[in-house]
C-alpha cells in the first residue's frame, strides 16, 4: 500500500485547559508525531497533528477525548449555499478507501461501507447541521459508493463547520472514551500520582474515579452527595460527602481533587490547610477566580502552583493546583531573606 493510500493527518479532541498534559502523553507515546495547529474551544480544543507510524497507537492514548482522522480539511466556506456547496464538493473527492483501510486496521468489527455522519456549525451561516448532514450524506452515497444508517458499526464521521473552515473527520474506535476518561487521566498525570498513592476525590464526575484507580493504581476516596449514587461495580471507596466538610481519613491522603462550589471558597481552603499533608497537591476546580484569589492571598500554607481555565459548557471554569507548604520554613526563608 503506497503512502498516498494512508490516512497520515488527524485531530484529537481534548478537555479544554488539558492540552499541555495531551500533547505531552502524545509525544511520548506517538513516536515522530508533529502537531500541526491548535483550535481552542470552550469544552474541547482540537489539536492537528501529523503521525505516520501504526494508528493502533492512537488508541492509546488516555488523555483525549477522541481521535478523528482528517478527511477533509476545507477553507473558504461562506456563509450561505455556496459555502454548502463547497463542502459536498470536497467530501465528494475523499479517499474513502484509505478511510475504510484505517477504520478496520483499529477495529476489525467495522462495517466498512456504511456510515453514520454528525455534523456542528458555528458561525453566522445560513445552513444548519441538520442540512450539512443531509447534503453530505447524499455526496457519500452518490459519489463514494457508501450506504448511510449504520451508527453501531459503521464508519463515524463527523463534519466540523467554524466560520470560514470546515474539516471532515474519520472516528476512532476504542474501547473506552468520553471526557471523563481523558479528565481523570490528565488530572493524574498533573500531580504526578504513582501506584500506592492515597487519593481524595470530591468532584462530580464520578467516571474519572474508575480512571485514576485503573491508570495509576492509587487507592481513591469519593465522596458523593445524596443525590447522585455510584454503581456497585464502581471502583474505589465511597462515601457520602456533605459538599462541605473535607473527611479526616484514617491515613492521610497526599493528594486531593474537589470541585468547590461558590460561595465555599472560605471553609474549603480551611479545610485543605487543616488536612493536606506538607508536600500534597490539591486541585480544586473553581466557577471564578476572584473569590479564591483573594483568599490565597491570605494563606501562607498554601502555594499555587498553577491556574488553568477548564472547559465548561456554562461559566468559565479555573483549575488551581495548591501544594501545601511548610510554614515555619517559609518563616525562614522570609527572616533569610
Amino acid at each position: 500500500m503506497s503512502g498516498e493510500n494512508k490516512v497520515f493527518h488527524f485531530w484529537a479532541a481534548v478537555p479544554t485547559g488539558y492540552v499541555e498534559v495531551a500533547i505531552d502523553e502524545m509525544h511520548e507515546i506517538l513516536t515522530g508525531v508533529q502537531i500541526e495547529r491548535l483550535e481552542n474551544g470552550r469544552v474541547h480544543t482540537r489539536v492537528f497533528f501529523k503521525y505516520e507510524r501504526s494508528p493502533l497507537r492512537l488508541l492509546e492514548l488516555r488523555s483525549l477525548h477522541a481521535v478523528y482522522a482528517v478527511l477533509a480539511d476545507m477553507r473558504g466556506i461562506t456563509v450561505g449555499t455556496p459555502g454548502l456547496e463547497r463542502i459536498v464538493a470536497h467530501v465528494a473527492k475523499v479517499e474513502m478507501g484509505a478511510a475504510q483501510r484505517l477504520a478496520q486496521a483499529c477495529d476489525r468489527g467495522v462495517v466498512a461501507d456504511a456510515f453514520h455522519v454528525q455534523a456542528t456549525v458555528q458561525g453566522n451561516h445560513r445552513f444548519g447541521p441538520a442540512q450539512v448532514v443531509h447534503a453530505v450524506q447524499k455526496a457519500l452515497v452518490r459519489d463514494c459508493s457508501l450506504r448511510a444508517g449504520a451508527s453501531e458499526k459503521g464508519l463515524l464521521l463527523q463534519i466540523q463547520v467554524r466560520g470560514r473552515s470546515a474539516v471532515l473527520g474519520l472516528r476512532l474506535r476504542s474501547a473506552e472514551g468520553g471526557s471523563h476518561r481523558a479528565i481523570g487521566y490528565c488530572l493524574g498525570r498533573m500531580v504526578g500520582l504513582e501506584s500506592g498513592d492515597r487519593v481524595l476525590w470530591l468532584r462530580k464526575d464520578g467516571g474519572e474515579v474508575a480512571e485514576l484507580t485503573r491508570s495509576f493504581g492509587v487507592a481513591v476516596y469519593a465522596g458523593v452527595g445524596s443525590v447522585w449514587r455510584p454503581a456497585r461495580t464502581a471502583e474505589g471507596h465511597w462515601f457520602c460527602w456533605n459538599g462541605s466538610d473535607l473527611p479526616i481519613l484514617e491515613e492521610e491522603c497526599s493528594h486531593i481533587m474537589v470541585t468547590c462550589a461558590r460561595g465555599s471558597e472560605e471553609h474549603v481552603l480551611a479545610e485543605l490547610a487543616r488536612i493536606l499533608p506538607f508536600g500534597g497537591v490539591a486541585l480544586v476546580e473553581v466557577e471564578g477566580r476572584e473569590m479564591l484569589a483573594a483568599l490565597l492571598a491570605d494563606r501562607t500554607a498554601l502555594d499555587v502552583a498553577a491556574v488553568l481555565p477548564v472547559g465548561s459548557p456554562g461559566r468559565q471554569r479555573y483549575l488551581y493546583a495548591l501544594e501545601r507548604i511548610d510554614e515555619q520554613e517559609l518563616i525562614q526563608l522570609h527572616t533569610i531573606s
